[in-house]
């Protein structure tokens, strides 16, 4: 299977990409829909979705080196120590 989704020119968009993308609108439109239901407003749902996806972003890039020090530990447990 092709895991590129659309490549224009240089720039390579994946299918992962695009399906956490329309994962991303899904939700919000959800979560508009259900506040609109509930009372509450929709600014403050569009407000608290973008820090939701802001510190989303920070918490992926914060977490990719501790994933690779425990991958690394895993090695030197595995071939080195015995």
């Amino acid at each position: 299977m092709n895991k590129f989704g659309i490549q224009i020119g240089n720039i390579t968009i994946y299918y992962y990409s695009i399906l956490i993308l329309l994962g991303v609108i899904i939700g919000l439109y959800l979560a508009l829909k259900e506040a609109d239901k509930n009372g509450i407003g929709r600014s403050f749902i569009s407000d608290l979705s973008f820090y939701v996806i802001l510190f989303g972003i920070i918490g992926v890039i914060l977490t990719i080196p501790f994933i690779l020090v425990i991958k690394i530990l895993n090695y030197f447990h595995r071939y080195i120590f015995y």
